[in-house]
């Protein structure tokens, strides 16, 4: 015959408790193999003669043929109480394990928020400021035509790590004396978190280009628009420091003819892309360093120091 190990669910599972009908504590037993409650055998313990027969029963380990199953019903009736307690416990472990998880899920959430913010501002400092994907093109052109939705707004960029907050903005059916002949688009200025440390007014080089989804990148034909802005008093609006949220808006009304788009592979899976470049000019005091994302004159660049205290390190 099968044997199965029985340990005392008093010593290693649950805390005694007193049963109600007969005033003493239960010694149980769970099978290892079956997790099955059993009550411990009276004719064994009558014949043990001690004090407590209870308690050297808990303290032992029995093997004992497996339970059958028709004993289970009978042993659940004898102690409800028991088993009832024991299911209230294991209720509450379980509802306090759930609260931790939830609590840590929640921190993990938060965390994950922040990654995936600090991706993307890493995505926008290399290469050019901003790859803008528009989709839906044919359906914004519609909405455009009737005027519910003239201009669409890119998420706000920075032209550098430490540079100056823009965003674009693009109007599919043209702007003003262009609508319906050209595709109109403008770049401002925002309110940034460096501001106080940039040049100002904002003198640098603004490309706009449309970029041609040929799979072949040799035989794209892009189309670009180059803005040198004029920093004369009257156009402070536009290139000044923003001082709400953000500047009026400057850039290209006859940027692309509206037929262009649907030559060559401008427009593809009803989708444009659009990117903007900000160059710093190489004459300006201002001019941001690759290797150190800052303007010399404005943050009193170490470049030289740092090639120094490099070479340095490196030779010894």
């Amino acid at each position: 015959m099968r044997q199965a190990t029985w340990v005392c669910a008093e010593s290693s599972c649950f805390p005694a408790r007193t049963g109600a009908r007969t005033g003493r504590r239960f010694a149980g037993r769970i099978c290892r193999n079956t997790s099955t409650t059993h009550a411990p055998d009276r004719r064994s313990s009558a014949r043990s003669g001690t004090a407590d027969v209870n308690t050297q029963v808990s303290l032992r380990v029995f093997s004992l043929p497996q339970c059958k199953r028709k004993h289970m019903d009978k042993h659940i009736k004898e102690d409800p109480i028991v088993h009832l307690g024991m299911a209230c416990d294991t209720v509450i472990l379980h509802r306090r394990e759930l609260e931790l998880h939830a609590k840590t899920l929640e921190k993990h959430l938060q965390q994950i928020t922040v990654l995936e913010r600090k991706v993307d501002t890493l995505e926008k400092l290399y290469g050019c400021q901003l790859v803008w994907k528009i989709e839906g093109w044919e359906d914004k052109v519609h909405e455009a035509k009737l005027g519910r939705k003239a201009t669409l707004f890119s998420p706000p960029f920075l032209t550098s790590r430490h540079g100056y907050k823009m965003a674009l903005s693009l109007c599919p059916y043209g702007d003003g004396k262009a609508r319906g002949k050209f595709l109109s688009i403008f770049v401002c200025i925002c309110k940034g978190e460096y501001d106080p440390l940039l040049l100002w007014p904002f003198r640098h080089r603004v490309t706009f280009t449309l970029i041609d989804q040929c799979q072949d990148p040799d035989a794209r034909r892009n189309i670009s628009y180059n803005i040198q802005p004029n920093t004369i008093k009257d156009n402070k609006p536009f290139l000044g420091r923003p001082v709400g949220e953000r500047n009026a808006s400057f850039g290209a009304q006859k940027f692309v003819e509206l037929p262009v788009l649907d030559t060559f592979d401008y427009k593809r899976d009803d989708q444009i892309f659009i990117k903007h470049i900000t160059k710093y000019n190489s004459d300006d005091a201002s001019t941001i360093h690759r290797h150190c994302h800052a303007p010399c004159s404005t943050f009193g660049c170490n470049c030289n120091k740092d090639k120094q205290s490099l070479s340095q390190l490196l030779i010894s």
